[in-house]
């Protein structure tokens, strides 16, 4: 669970900024959204895969322009 407390310095806003930073951090929203769904195995294996494909197929692209 995460918790921050509210200086009353600082106030909620600034609260509000460390609550949305530390839910980014733990990558919690990522994970309630893929719970949303089920994927199979499969499917998660394929978006893998292809993602690692256009990283690649990315890199040598750009490699060559700046080479």
């Amino acid at each position: 669970m995460i918790k921050v407390k509210v200086n009353n310095k600082k106030g909620i806003n600034s609260a509000l900024k460390i609550f949305k930073r530390r839910v980014k951090q733990t990558g919690l929203f990522d994970e309630l959204k893929s719970r949303k769904t089920f994927t199979k195995k499969s499917a998660k294996r394929r978006e893998t895969m292809n993602s690692a494909v256009y990283r690649e197929k990315y890199l040598r692209d750009n490699e060559i322009l700046h080479s």
